[in-house]
């Protein structure tokens, strides 16, 4: 019998505790991790449901397992560096989505920390877990009706996402709801639109 330790215990309770309050109880739990700043279940949070989503980001699931069923026998082992690059560079990127976050709440006249939104952030993108259902359901269903579904459950997704974003970045900034939507929009904007004007400014450089 495998004897699992109390404090390893006591987070894994924690961890799916929190997990519950963010799907059905977001307010109090974002108020939570916002005063307690739990890092290594933020990390999981983030880490697992963004693996989970790259892998429906392939086509259709069949493609998913030929691609799988092609690998040759040790070939993960051989290619730990990308799983190393992949668990280094989400929280990265988790981390810059918090500078836009802070930077935009902080014009909109909020008071909290970076740091904080970074933990909201982690927790914000637990939805995606969601994907892989989904991802099944576009491999069964591969008529035009469950392409529908498909796209709109999507959106479902995103949106859901989103609603977490705000609320995230309203307990960290204590902010009104109304600022909390424009900041959260205006921070979304700017990680979107800033990448798009410098490719715009790269090809008019280069175009004759």
């Amino acid at each position: 019998m495998i004897i699992v330790p109390s404090q390893v215990m006591a987070v894994y309770v924690r961890f799916l505790d929190l997990i519950y309050g963010v799907l059905t109880s977001p307010v109090q739990a974002f108020s939570q991790i916002s005063a307690t700043r739990p890092w290594t279940l933020a990390l999981t949070a983030l880490i697992f449901p963004s693996i989970v989503a790259a892998f429906i980001l392939v086509p259709n699931m069949p493609q998913l397992a030929e691609v799988i069923m092609s690998l040759e026998k040790n070939s993960l082992h051989d290619r730990w560096y990308l799983w190393t690059v992949w668990v280094l560079f989400l929280p990265l990127v988790l981390l810059l989505q918090a500078v836009f976050f802070h930077v935009s709440a902080s014009l909109f006249g909020g008071r909290g920390s970076c740091l904080g939104m970074f933990y909201g952030l982690s927790f914000a993108y637990l939805p995606w877990i969601f994907f892989a259902p989904l991802g099944l359901l576009r491999a069964v269903m591969e008529s035009a009706s469950g392409q529908a579904i498909y796209y709109a459950v999507t959106m479902v997704i995103f949106s859901w996402v989103f609603s977490l974003q705000i609320i995230s970045l309203r307990q960290n900034y204590l902010v009104s709801w109304r600022r909390a939507v424009l900041a959260t929009s205006t921070a979304l904007m700017l990680m979107f639109g800033i990448p798009v004007f410098i490719l715009i400014g790269l090809t008019a450089t280069q175009s004759p």
